[in-house]
């Protein structure tokens, strides 16, 4: 009952993706945009643990880094994301919503987290640290996709992809980042006064 509660919050609060919108700028062209960076730290949060059950209720947790180009420009700023969850302990695998705070610019996001092999190559495969695929054999990790629109700084969806290879406390709780990236990317509209210092 309890898990079945906090799905229904998690999902009634992507919603807001259908049911509301951004007003695009009236003769403002839309153009693609792309960003990407990495996944710095991670604090920790405030986490409920679930009576009799494995799953963890991420309340609020944040995850910072830098970001470089459309948000960014080449020399970078740093972005803050902050997000809610259920998830497994054993798989850190559930539904993801939260926001991305850069330079001005504010995305709210909806997605999922799940295990996959990482870009990052590895020698032996183990079946647990290092994973064999058809293209080569890599470290696995923790994954999130998810979809989101701006809602300050620009009108405009945004494709959210981040992967980090965790590193666990003892209790199977992410305790920091030993390697990652992120992508946001999608089309925007963002008016010339809005362009001017944010991302030259």
């Amino acid at each position: 009952m309890i898990i079945n509660r906090v799905k229904q919050y998690i999902v009634s609060a992507g919603l807001v993706l259908s049911t509301v919108g951004p007003a695009f700028a009236d003769g403002v062209p839309s153009v693609p945009h792309e960003s990407v960076g990495t996944l710095q730290y991670i604090d920790n949060g405030d986490v409920l643990q679930l009576p009799n059950s494995e799953y963890f209720v991420v309340r609020e947790r944040h995850i910072g880094g830098t970001l470089t180009g459309s948000i960014g420009g080449l020399d970078g700023v740093p972005y803050l994301i902050t997000y809610h969850s259920y998830v497994p302990i054993s798989s850190q695998s559930g539904p993801v919503a939260g926001t991305v705070v850069a330079q001005g610019y504010e995305l709210y996001f909806r997605g999922q987290s799940y295990l996959a092999p990482t870009p990052v190559a590895c020698a032996q495969p183990d079946g647990q640290t290092c994973i064999a695929t058809a293209a080569g054999n890599f470290v696995p990790g923790l994954w999130v996709d998810g979809k989101g629109y701006f809602r300050d700084g620009a009108d405009g969806r945004v494709d959210l992809s981040l992967w980090m290879i965790p590193i666990l406390d003892a209790e199977g709780h992410i305790a920091s980042i030993y390697d990652s990236a992120i992508t946001l990317k999608g089309e925007w509209r963002v008016d010339p006064w809005q362009l001017e210092g944010r991302h030259r």
